[in-house]
């Protein structure tokens, strides 16, 4: 199916064939990664690549992906902002047109992205867009733990969902004249045209946002992606009793 082909129900039907598997799963990310096979499939001829991140501390993290992040940090000249408590974007689920792209230990960029602060995060363009257009924002990536539940605890887990939405993968730049997407051979090989995601806040109270995002070769509109987006609730629903007990990963 293309995404142009889209309806109404069609959620409906692609988390009928995620549910049974969400009831039995040990982790969120064996949740994830059948999340991600099935939109893959039902899209396949429509996309380049799809992937499910989650937020989660530094300190939860499996000894992998710390070590990723710790790296990755101390490259990028900001390990001395990390600390147990960074919300790292997380990459749970993931499938793409190489092999490669369908285990997420095999990531090179993007297992794990620290969060450490927001002016850090808004020289990141894709991330800065996504969080802002699923409603989040960047200011609570430096709020105390305790403040942020505050803030959230008059919401519900299934308000706060949003759409993100690149239309031109291709030319499309910030306000700072950046591209949106800077991997631009990787745009030009797999013929993406747009790159589009949905989520938002994952657990109230907490520092928890999940993201699907999307690499299409359609162009497409913010109108056929919200015949999409309400899927992400009820991934958030059967995931949230895993996620508190902190299995997540493998």
């Amino acid at each position: 199916m293309k995404f142009a082909n889209i309806s109404a129900i069609t959620w409906i039907e692609l988390w009928k064939k995620v549910q049974p598997y969400a009831e039995k799963s040990d982790n969120v990310e064996q949740v994830a990664q059948k999340f991600i096979d099935v939109i893959y499939d039902e899209f396949e001829e429509s996309l380049a690549l799809a992937r499910l991140f989650l937020s989660v501390p530094y300190d939860d993290l499996p000894t992998f992906n710390r070590n990723f992040v710790k790296n990755l940090a101390g490259q990028l000249n900001i390990e001395s902002e990390l600390t147990s408590t960074t919300p790292v974007l997380s990459l749970l689920g993931t499938r793409g047109n190489e092999p490669e792209w369908n285990d997420r230990r095999q990531s090179q960029g993007h297992l794990g992205i620290p969060l450490v602060s927001p002016e850090f995060v808004d020289t990141i363009p894709m991330v800065s867009r996504l969080l802002n257009q699923l409603g989040l924002g960047l200011d609570w990536i430096s709020m105390p733990n305790e403040k942020f539940s505050i803030q959230t605890q008059s919401q519900t887990q299934l308000d706060i969902t949003g759409t993100f939405l690149v239309q031109d993968a291709k030319n499309d730049r910030n306000a700072q004249n950046r591209r949106i997407i800077p991997m631009q051979d990787f745009v030009a090989d797999y013929n993406v045209k747009t790159v589009f995601g949905f989520g938002g806040r994952y657990l109230v109270g907490k520092k928890s946002v999940i993201a699907g995002i999307f690499f299409s070769k359609e162009t497409l509109t913010i109108e056929t992606l919200k015949k999409l987006s309400p899927i992400i609730k009820p991934f958030k629903v059967s995931t949230m009793k895993l996620f508190k007990k902190n299995k997540v990963f493998y």
